[in-house]
């Protein structure tokens, strides 16, 4: 058994709607129950939103330390000169942390590798790699090489950064994202999750979940939405100023910005929706190759219909068996796929029976089993 205990370093807002900061605690939530002894460091910022255990919806399985940072953000200064001296000086928090309060056979282990970068000196240290390197590649590939393992989430990303940092494959797992089946296959009527909701029940509705980045697709979904008056399309996500211009953009009346809503939530509005969209552009690389779309595999989990955009990064873990795909930018090519998700139940039927049986195997239990095997070899 692995009885090392994990330092997990988040340099964001935590809590916050970030996916970024949900993955974070998901992570940690996994390797608890696994057994394993977890701490979260945080950066102590000035505008933290409360319990994150309570914010989540999650069990206190673990424990979250908040370390000393500069948190510039409310001066008149630029984001990026505040976002540097942020993390720099919760990289050095985070080195003294790991100098002075932890043991030497403890992991560190961050999705951001500056901050763990430091402890390569005198500790495991263990980088999860969510995005792709676009710029200072000599002294991320210098980092690289120093982490003692590395997790990437999809083939392409592990491929080109073997071939680009010169990375020793054994040093490597490929895992894509997961999901908490038990908190997405929840057993709810369809109807009786729209009456909680207090949304119609005679009108076929369509459900976007997720941040509105131009890389998510969201402009090409709500354009498609405003010829499709005859169904509902609700968006649950995005910041209060994303919402508002969508708001102002898209004004038809069969188009429903919500905003956030706490993640526990989220399983009841898939619930209710007759299709779930991934709208996804091909346009950006974040998208076309570097994500692994949490989303994806929660829509699966949901057991409704799922449209989703022909990318690389998305067809790596599903196919045609699984989701009904359309041309990744084309509006008329979505608008038929919608329709033909809302208007074919038998093609439907088969497609959400064989990806609730898919995503069995994308669980975040099955991952961190897989990662905690990883380290110890």
């Amino acid at each position: 058994m692995f009885n090392s205990r994990i330092k997990l370093i988040f340099n964001g807002r935590f809590p916050s709607e970030k996916a970024d900061s949900l993955f974070a605690i998901l992570d940690a939530k996994s390797f608890a129950k696994a057994g394993l002894e977890i701490e979260m460091l945080v950066p102590r910022r000035l505008d933290r939103k409360g319990d994150p255990f309570e914010f989540y919806g999650v069990e206190k399985s673990f424990v979250v330390k908040y370390l000393p940072v500069f948190d510039l953000y409310f001066l008149p200064i630029p984001k990026t000169l505040a976002y540097f001296i942020g993390i720099v000086s919760f990289s050095l928090s985070c080195f003294v942390y790991g100098l002075f309060f932890s043991r030497k056979n403890d992991i560190f282990y961050s999705n951001e590798i500056i901050p763990i970068f430091p402890l390569t000196c005198f500790r495991k240290t263990f980088y999860e790699m969510h995005d792709y390197p676009e710029s200072k590649k000599t002294l991320f590939g210098i980092m690289l090489r120093m982490i003692s393992k590395i997790l990437i989430h999809n083939s392409w990303k592990t491929k080109k950064a073997i071939e680009e940092f010169n990375l020793n494959a054994e040093r490597i797992i490929t895992l894509p994202n997961a999901v908490s089946l038990q908190e997405f296959d929840i057993s709810i009527d369809k109807n009786v999750a729209r009456n909680k909701l207090q949304l119609p029940i005679n009108k076929k509705i369509v459900v976007y979940t997720g941040h509105f980045y131009s890389w998510k697709g969201v402009d090409l979904m709500a354009s498609v939405a405003q010829n499709l008056s005859q169904y509902e399309f609700y968006f649950i996500g995005g910041n209060p100023k994303a919402v508002t211009e969508y708001q102002s953009k898209f004004n038809s009346q069969n188009l429903h910005f919500l905003g956030f809503k706490p993640h526990k939530e989220i399983p009841l509005w898939q619930k209710c929706a007759d299709c779930l969209v991934l709208p996804n552009t091909a346009k950006e690389d974040i998208s076309k190759y570097y994500t692994s779309p949490m989303k994806l595999f929660e829509y699966m989990a949901s057991r409704v219909p799922i449209v989703a955009s022909s990318i690389p990064s998305i067809m790596e873990i599903v196919s045609q068996n699984e989701v009904i795909f359309f041309e990744p930018d084309n509006e008329k090519s979505l608008s038929e796929k919608i329709e033909l998700a809302l208007n074919n139940s038998q093609i439907c039927e088969n497609l959400v029976k064989n990806a609730r049986m898919k995503v069995e195997q994308y669980t975040w239990e099955m991952r961190a089993q897989k990662i905690i095997k990883f380290i110890n070899e």
